[in-house]
């Protein structure tokens, strides 16, 4: 009897030991994947940021070119609205040229011109 005793302090001793080791164990996984998430937690935050400032600066790319887009645009459809109301000189101008007793010789030299340019390419 006095031998199970004895195994049995030895067990527990034994157990005691384990649970010291296992907590040890989990103390230090534990404080790795805390530091680890803690460093993920920066490098995240830090991402995060570099994101938010390439955003903000697409977005005023974004907003300068739609401005000038739209200048485009209205002065497009100012020059269109002109053209209903007024005459278009430079088409008056070139009507007036080809229809001029040099207008048959221009035409033959552009028509010359472009046939060349067809050839050669």
């Amino acid at each position: 009897m006095a031998e199970t005793e004895a195994r049995d302090a030895q067990d527990i001793g034994s157990d005691e030991a384990y649970t010291c080791n296992l907590k040890n164990i989990l103390d230090t996984h534990f404080n790795i994947t805390a530091k680890s998430l803690e460093q993920q937690a920066v490098e995240l935050a830090a991402i995060n940021t570099q994101s938010r400032t390439e955003l903000a600066a697409i977005n005023q790319i974004t907003i300068s070119h739609l401005k000038d887009m739209a200048m485009l645009t209205h002065q497009g459809a100012a020059v269109a609205q002109d053209r209903v109301w007024n005459v278009d000189e430079q088409a008056h101008i070139v009507g007036q040229i080809l229809n001029s007793p040099f207008g048959e010789a221009i035409k033959a030299a552009v028509a010359a011109a472009t046939t060349d340019a067809q050839k050669s390419a």
